[in-house]
């Protein structure tokens, strides 16, 4: 009895099948890179601000002092001490007395200070 052909192809076949999957390379474990770093763009910068200078603190302002009183020349004594007003302040001032011609409206001097009597 001859073999049919259908039984001599599945043979060889199986075998093939047999061997191709027996004769793999073994499996590499996979390759254990570390995984990259994740980019982020850089966070923008900020203006650079001035830096505030620290002064020392100004002196206090003070009042100048105030000058010293000129020396009042003598005052002069009173011509008429009859018309002499002493003032609230302690001073005393000389009121002129003006003779007017009638009709005439006269405009007399200021008073003057004067030597109290």
């Amino acid at each position: 009895m001859r073999p049919s052909r259908r039984s001599r192809l599945a043979a060889p076949f199986v075998i093939t099948v047999a061997a191709a999957t027996g004769c793999a390379p073994e499996a590499q474990a996979p390759h254990r890179n570390p995984p990259p770093e994740p980019h982020f763009n850089p966070p923008p910068q900020e203006p650079e601000r001035p830096v505030a200078q620290v002064l020392p603190p100004e002196p206090p302002h003070v009042n100048p002092p105030p000058p010293p009183h000129p020396v009042m020349p003598e005052l002069p004594l009173p011509t008429n001490p009859a018309n002499v007003q002493k003032e609230p302040d302690g001073s005393c001032r000389e009121y002129t007395h003006v003779q007017c011609p009638p009709g005439v409206m006269c405009n007399p001097p200021p008073p003057h200070p004067v030597r109290c009597p």
